[in-house]
């Protein structure tokens, strides 16, 4: 789950809203980053056991063959 949430660009925001946002303000909008992507993930979770297939398995229905290369 690390690799999930914890990117160059992941970063790079966060650094952005520090220096634009007091502390109040950015515990908030990380609180619900961190809200909508349990949400998110959960949602995947779901699915994947309900289907019993992998989130790459998963994406394969939306993008095609070309998503597991």
């Amino acid at each position: 789950m690390l690799g999930f949430t914890f990117f160059s660009s992941s970063m790079v925001v966060g650094g952005t809203l520090g220096k634009g946002l007091g502390i109040k303000e950015f515990m908030m909008i990380v609180l619900l980053g961190n809200l909508i992507l349990r949400l998110y993930a959960a949602l995947l979770g779901l699915i994947g056991a309900k289907t019993g297939l992998t989130t790459p398995m998963l994406t394969s229905y939306s993008f095609g063959k070309k998503a597991l290369t």
